[in-house]
């Protein structure tokens, strides 16, 4: 099975996975679809570094605007 249709398959299925998955940021999902190496090859290392720097970096991203709002709310209450 080709890769997008695996992850097409995975995201169309009633029983998407949850819990420590999403916790994991679809990491099981990127080794099973061969996305993120793992082992002692070389470069192994470099591809699960990758996954976890951008993993971080959308979370960033997501929770930036939302912290932001609740920072400047809380400061202008304050202020009153």
């Amino acid at each position: 099975m080709e890769k997008e249709t695996w992850l097409l398959w995975l995201l169309a299925d009633s029983q998407l996975p949850t819990g420590g998955f999403v916790a994991s940021a679809g990491l099981e999902a990127a080794l099973q679809a061969g996305l993120v190496s793992e082992g002692a090859a070389e470069g192994a290392s470099d591809s699960l570094t990758a996954f976890i720097k951008d993993s971080a970096l959308n979370q960033a991203r997501l929770a930036l605007p939302f912290c932001s709002r609740v920072y400047e709310e809380t400061a202008a209450r304050l202020a009153q």
